[in-house]
């Protein structure tokens, strides 16, 4: 047992190691992901200017949150549809964002984020 927990060690290390290279960072096909970045950004504007509750609900992962002022923090689906909802309510409600240059995580040398 006591020479399993260092060799299990060295084995994550390892592996590790060799998912932090640039290799595997020159892989990445940093187009594609602007497109994408694009059409996830469209079809969230289009949700707000359909006032399509079911497509803003689905943009969020199960443990996302939404904080609005004067409301508690939402992190359930059902507390995200109801302050989605109170947004969409609003007969002025005009939203227009885009991205000039969506960039990769590679592009910006920012760290992954944590699963």
């Amino acid at each position: 047992m006591k020479k399993l927990i260092p060799l299990m060690l060295v084995t994550a290390a390892a592996f590790a190691m060799t998912g932090c290279t640039k290799k595997a960072e020159a892989a990445a096909d940093t187009a594609k992901i602007a497109d994408a970045i694009r059409a996830q950004e469209a079809g969230w504007q289009q949700g707000y200017n359909d006032k399509d509750i079911n497509v803003l609900a689905a943009e969020y992962a199960d443990d996302a949150a939404i904080a609005n002022p004067g409301e508690a923090l939402a992190t359930t689906d059902v507390g995200r549809r109801k302050s989605l909802q109170a947004l969409l309510s609003d007969p002025n409600l005009k939203i227009s964002f885009a991205s000039d240059r969506p960039m990769s995580r590679t592009e910006t040398g920012a760290p992954p984020a944590r699963l």
